[in-house]
């Protein structure tokens, strides 16, 4: 047995003091009562007098008392475990170690000063992780983040010029270590603390904390004074040396605080010099770190005691109420016994008024009434009185649970598993299924409800395990269990439901993309065709134009070899020269003829050439076919001479040499000359 709060035992001092008061008091009693009554009449006068009672009831009294001292030292008895969570901050802290740091403007030195200030920081925070990261021309974890200052400190304290091999002072990759330390949280609640001198000779810092200021924020230390100093370096046979660049000169380090206000503020954080370490560092963590969002630092089960203070604190209220029932004279005789019999009667009823309060809840008999909310209240009433019952634990989680606030059923029926009745512990258990089981069944996703349920199923298997007789446990589990088969059957279900519907999907989209190629492909085969009949049809009609011309200047090549002799030959050789040119009208009759009904009965034959003969127009058709009528009749007839009439129509009909004649007149200068000179040099297509 423990007590937490021991310091009250000094009170039980007091206990011998009234002690020998009471003695003193009896003493003198007695003394006063020989001085005063004679010796004859003390039996009638102060015969009455017990001075058992009185001693018996200073003894209760003082007896009560003594609990009451003990309960409020709160006795402690066995334990509880239950799970303890703690909020707080992540927090690293960067020390420079590079050998500007060596620099004596804060004396001893600038690290020494550092690592001190970061002690302070360090024993100021209350529950926050701190992790330690030490770096020069590179940067290295030292502690990772931890709630063991201890071992921070202990890490803390060995860190020297020499822990980084690579000199320079490099604050980006600090920067980027503390960040990769951190992991994965919540980005309002991490912190770094940058303890350094600000000469950045590698990369720029501020670009960096600029990128990450969305995830962390940046209290800068200032370290070093704004004149500088030299930076001395033990030697290794003895004395000091002093830094020197390549030119020899010796090196003057500054602190650069423009530099370090601009990191610090492009994150949130502010920048201060370090003076005095200890308010420095208070600044920090009350301006800083105070005003940040917490976090959940880690959840672990804790081991509390059982305080155990009813126990005397009952026995001593009972002992306090049994001296006013003794009385301090005797009863008369047959009376004797009354006293005694009232106290025990009294006593036995405050002895058994304390087990019965809990039989004789008021909240069990709402509760049986179905009065689940007045049930409630009264457990929680009671349960504010007497935390560690656990029986009262599992009390308001039965009401929790017929109201539906599963949460805090659960955890009222954890609080009952540290009960030392095992029946308790089935009962709890078996509820924690249950109400695992009711919470699952509220969840909309598939794999939330069946996460619940895999819960409550271990729950039953442990009410199983204090009870293997449990029927109603054995019954639910093997239902929950089976809605769990069902649940994953139907996932499995829907997930190759969904497979096939995208494979479905997939080939349609397969499909429509064939089809519109297809639809593109004869698209473009129309269209193909189309442009080939266009030019087909360009073609057709370019040749038909071209016949048309070759026709009609055949027939006008036959026109023009129709000519007349020369007017200066004589009579003689006139009509000569006429019989010879009416042989020439003939021949050239008969072949004109002869080219008329090779047209018609041969179209399109071959020539010499290779190509299809053009078919002659009706014009030329019916111009032949009339000159050929008229050939016997216009035999023998005689032509005009030049500069004479055309020979008369007879009948309404013309000969072929009045038809030549008449051509000839109508033909102009122009039209004389030969038409295949005026042919075009492609085909001629229709313009409508």
């Amino acid at each position: 047995m423990t007590f937490g709060s021991p310091i009250w035992f000094w009170a039980l001092l007091l206990a011998p003091i009234l002690l020998v008061l009471f003695l003193r008091n009896e003493r003198r009693s007695a003394t006063l009562v020989q001085r005063v009554v004679a010796q004859r009449l003390v039996p009638q006068l102060a015969g009455n007098v017990s001075y058992g009672l009185r001693r018996l009831r200073f003894t209760l009294l003082l007896l009560g008392l003594v609990c009451l001292v003990v309960a409020l030292a709160k006795p402690r008895l066995g334990y509880t475990f239950e799970e303890a969570r703690r909020r707080g901050h992540d927090v690293i802290v960067a020390i420079d170690t590079s050998r500007s740091m060596l620099a004596n403007d804060l004396p001893p030195n600038r690290l020494t000063r550092a690592k001190m200030a970061a002690r302070d920081l360090i024993e100021q925070l209350q529950g926050d992780r701190v992790g330690l990261v030490a770096f020069a021309g590179n940067a290295f974890l030292q502690a990772p983040l931890t709630v063991d200052y201890g071992a921070v400190l202990n890490t803390l304290q060995e860190l020297d010029t020499d822990i980084i091999p690579r000199g320079g002072t490099n604050i980006s990759q600090a920067l980027k270590t503390a960040i990769e330390a951190f992991g994965k949280g919540e980005s309002e609640s991490r912190a770094i603390v940058l303890f350094t001198d600000g000469e950045e000779l590698d990369e720029n810092a501020v670009d960096l904390a600029e990128k990450y200021a969305d995830q962390i924020i940046i209290f800068t230390v200032g370290v070093g004074s704004e004149e500088g100093a030299i930076i001395p370096v033990p030697k290794m046979g003895g004395g000091t040396a002093f830094v020197r660049d390549n030119a020899g000169e010796v090196v003057r380090t500054q602190l650069d605080s423009v530099r370090l206000e601009e990191i610090a503020d492009v994150t949130g954080g502010f920048y201060q010099r370090l003076t005095n370490a200890p308010v420095n560092m208070r600044r920090i963590v009350t301006s800083g770190l105070a005003e940040m969002t917490e976090q959940q630092i880690d959840a672990r089960m804790a081991r509390r005691p059982i305080e155990r203070y009813q126990w005397p604190l009952g026995l001593g209220l009972l002992l306090l109420a049994a001296t006013v029932f003794i009385p301090d004279r005797r009863r008369r005789r047959g009376n004797s016994a009354a006293p005694l019999g009232q106290t025990a009667v009294v006593l036995a009823a405050m002895a058994l008024s304390l087990p019965m309060a809990h039989a004789a809840n008021e909240g069990v008999a709402l509760y049986h009434d179905k009065n689940y909310e007045e049930a409630y209240q009264r457990f929680r009433s009671q349960l504010e009185r007497q935390p560690s019952n656990p029986k009262l634990h599992f009390d308001v989680g039965t009401a929790a649970y017929q109201l539906g606030k599963y949460d805090e059923a659960l955890q009222s029926f954890s609080e009952a598993l540290t009960s030392k009745d095992p029946a308790i512990r089935e009962d709890a258990e078996y509820n924690l299924g249950n109400t695992l089981f009711q919470r699952g069944e509220k969840q909309e996703e598939p794999d939330a409800k069946i996460r619940e349920w895999k819960s409550a199923i271990e729950h039953y298997d442990q009410a199983l395990a204090v009870n293997a007789g449990n029927a109603d446990a054995q019954f639910n589990r093997d239902v929950v269990q089976k809605l769990i088969e069902q649940l994953e059957q139907q996932q499995e279900q829907q997930k190759q439901d969904q497979e096939n519907k995208d494979d479905e999907n997939k080939e349609e989209e397969k499909e429509d993309e064939k089809k519109d190629s297809q639809q593109q492909q004869q698209k473009g085969d129309d269209e193909e065709k189309q442009d080939q009949s266009d030019d087909q049809q360009k073609q057709d009609q370019s040749d038909d134009q071209q016949k048309q011309d070759q026709s009609g200047d055949e027939q006008k090549e036959g026109q023009d070899g129709e000519q007349k002799p020369e007017d200066s030959k004589s009579d003689d050789s006139k009509s000569d020269e006429k019989s010879d040119g009416e042989k020439q009208d003939e021949q050239q009759a008969e072949n004109d003829q002869e080219k008329s009904q090779d047209g018609e009965s041969g179209k399109n034959e071959p020539r010499d050439d290779g190509e299809p003969l053009p078919a002659p127009s009706p014009s030329d058709r019916d111009l032949s076919g009339e000159m050929q009528a008229n050939e016997d009749e216009s035999q023998g007839a005689e032509q005009p001479q030049d500069g004479e009439a055309p020979m008369p129509v007879e009948d309404g009909k013309m000969n072929a040499q009045q038809a030549a004649a008449l051509l000839r007149s109508l033909q102009d200068e122009d039209a004389q000359i030969p038409l295949r000179q005026r042919r075009r040099a492609g085909p001629v297509l229709k313009d409508w």
